[in-house]
Formats: structure tokens, C-alpha cells, sequence
């Protein structure tokens, strides 16, 4: 292993600290050129139309936050290319500093690949870039593990390689409680808590980073909360942009679950969305439970959610969520959100 100067150590511990802090945050980034040498990320790069439905991504859309932060997602054409993967840049500033971090999300896995500053450590010099070697696993369908790789960066002029990542992951099962910031009801959700040890010299030990990741299905991160260094993040999802608004019924086990939304219609930035323009690529699914149900409303204006009394709602853990995919007709994208039943 390697060893390298104080200064330099210290700012790849805090950069990777904020890697892990900022969950889906964002706004801000860096360019990428594309094939006609201008600069800009090319939408076209990232052709998935699957993903983990604990982290769908779509090309201009964002999670907003509490605190402020609000992340834009792009294709990272550059990344995608060399991986041979989708990879999405999600662009955001954080205490007034732009960052950027790069995530691959497929049904099996999220992936986080690097991240972007620049971040200035001392009077005149930053870290441009981090790059991960293997990719660090935020999700892979197991409940715990650990792992290795190593990391490059640039420091101000200088590349460094060879930097050792040593981290941990565990995930459970738990609930997001509904706090008047967001939505109508609580979701289950998937919390991943990181422990990762930047070894950044051989006679020192590591900087140690934790953080967690509430993850809901259909929307990604809506809570992460860690402490780095020396500053700690606990930040709450405020709002979506550019994405389906999720819907939420309430069951008492007793009665026909009630609509706890205000609107049985799916909607994005308060417009509803409109049959003629996307479909519901997973309606026979969501159709095929004996509680619930989507189709088009009688005006033919938009997808109408119905909650419906059935034995099956009491074996369910509640709350519980189903996860509802659009496709844009004319381009193809797909959106993500969902139905939730609370207790």
C-alpha cells in the first residue's frame, strides 16, 4: 500500500465521506464531451429501460431534499462507454459545493462508481475526480458483505493511484415514517447502512466513513443520514421533479382501504398524466393483485388507482409497496413511482 501526504489523505477521506452523504442530491456537475466535440451529457449513451426498483433513474428528473439539495440526473456518457454499463451522473451542490456522483442501477444491483468536484482542500488546490477501480455496492440482493477495491484521484495537477477502499454493507428491512414533508403515508423501505475505511497511509489507521440509505421502492433514496469527518448529513425527501407523484391508501382491516392521497390519479409536477402520451408497462402485474387495480379513467385522461377489498390485504406486512413503471410513448424513457398501502 501507499503512502501519501497528510493533506491529500485528508481530502480523499472527506470526498468520499461526501460521496456517501449525498444519497440522491444534487444540482450543479461537471461536462462531459460528446461525439461532435461539444460539451454535454449525450441522453442517448444510456439506453437501459430496466433498473433496481429501489434506485430508478431517469435523464432530467431529481429527488429535492429538505436541506435544499436537489440532484438532476444525466447519462455519464464517458463512464458508460468505458464500462461497458449504464451509468447516470447524478449533479448536485452540497453546502454550496457542486459535486457530482456516478451510479449504475440494473435489477440486481446499485453500484456507485465515482464522484466529481472539484472540492478545494487547501488555498488553490482541489480534488478533480475519484474513481473507484471496482465498483463500491450500495445493493446486490444479499442482506450483508464486504469488499475491497482501490481508487484514483486527481489532486490538483497530480494523479494518485492505488488508494485503498476496505468497506461494509448491511441491509434491513424497515419503515420511513411520513413527517409532513412528503407524500400522505409512510413507505417500506430497503435502509442500507455503508462503513467504509479509506487507508490512506501505512502508519496511520483508515478514516473511517457510516452512513445510511433509506431506499423506497419506485423513487430511490429518500432519507440518508451519516457522519464523516467532521460534519453529519440527516436529510428527508421534500419533493420529486419530473417524476410520478406515489399514491397511498389507508387500511384499517376492517373496511375498504380509503384513499389517503388527494387524487387517485398519477401525476407529474401536479399535471396528470395523460394515456395518450405514456403507458403503464407493468399494469397486467399490478392487475393480477386481488387488491388493486390501474386503468385508464372514463375520460380516457389519465391512470386511475383503485384499492380493493380482499382477504390477501391481511397477510400483508404493512405498510406495502408496489412499484408502477411508465414508458413515454413517443421516446421510450421510463418513470417510476408507486402504490402504497398503510395501516
Amino acid at each position: 500500500m501507499k503512502t501519501y501526504p497528510i493533506a491529500r489523505a485528508t481530502s480523499l477521506a472527506i470526498l468520499t465521506a461526501t460521496l456517501f452523504a449525498c444519497g440522491g442530491g444534487g444540482g450543479g456537475g461537471s461536462p462531459e464531451r460528446n461525439s461532435s466535440g461539444g460539451t454535454g451529457y449525450v441522453a442517448d449513451d444510456c439506453t437501459a429501460t430496466t433498473f433496481n426498483e429501489y434506485m430508478p433513474l431517469a435523464i432530467d428528473t431529481s429527488i429535492n431534499y429538505t436541506d435544499g439539495s436537489s440532484g438532476q440526473v444525466s447519462c455519464s456518457s464517458d463512464l458508460t462507454a468505458s464500462e461497458g454499463t449504464d451509468i447516470y451522473s447524478i449533479a448536485y451542490e452540497y453546502a454550496g459545493q457542486p459535486l457530482t456522483f456516478y451510479i449504475s442501477s440494473t435489477p440486481s444491483s446499485i453500484l456507485l462508481w465515482g464522484i466529481d468536484g472539484p472540492i478545494e482542500i487547501e488555498s488553490g488546490l482541489n480534488v478533480n475526480y475519484l474513481r473507484f477501480d471496482e465498483p463500491i455496492v450500495v445493493r446486490n440482493g444479499t442482506s450483508s458483505g464486504s469488499a475491497a477495491t482501490e481508487a484514483s484521484a486527481q489532486v490538483g495537477l497530480f494523479p494518485v493511484s492505488g488508494i485503498d477502499i476496505n468497506y461494509t454493507w448491511v441491509e434491513t428491512d424497515g419503515i420511513y415514517n411520513e413527517n409532513a414533508q412528503f407524500g400522505y403515508g409512510d413507505l417500506p423501505i430497503k435502509s442500507v447502512t455503508l462503513i467504509t475505511n479509506v487507508e490512506y497511509s501505512s502508519t496511520k489507521p483508515p478514516a473511517t466513513l457510516s452512513t445510511t440509505f433509506n431506499l423506497a421502492k419506485g423513487l430511490g433514496i429518500v432519507r440518508h443520514s451519516g457522519s464523516y469527518v467532521d460534519f453529519s448529513v440527516n436529510n428527508y425527501i421534500d419533493s420529486v421533479t419530473g417524476l410520478p407523484e406515489p399514491i397511498w391508501f389507508n387500511y384499517s382491516g376492517i373496511a375498504d382501504p380509503a384513499l389517503s392521497s388527494p387524487s387517485n390519479l398519477f401525476s407529474i409536477n401536479g399535471n396528470v398524466i395523460s394515456p395518450s402520451k405514456y403507458i403503464v408497462v407493468n399494469a397486467d402485474a399490478i392487475n393480477s393483485l386481488n387488491w388493486l387495480s390501474i386503468a385508464e379513467n372514463v375520460s380516457s385522461t389519465g391512470y386511475e388507482v383503485d384499492a380493493l377489498p380482499h382477504t390477501d390485504l391481511e397477510s400483508l406486512s404493512l405498510p406495502y409497496s408496489v412499484e408502477v413503471i411508465f414508458e413515454n410513448i413517443s421516446t421510450g424513457e421510463r418513470l417510476s413511482s408507486n402504490i402504497t398501502i398503510t395501516d
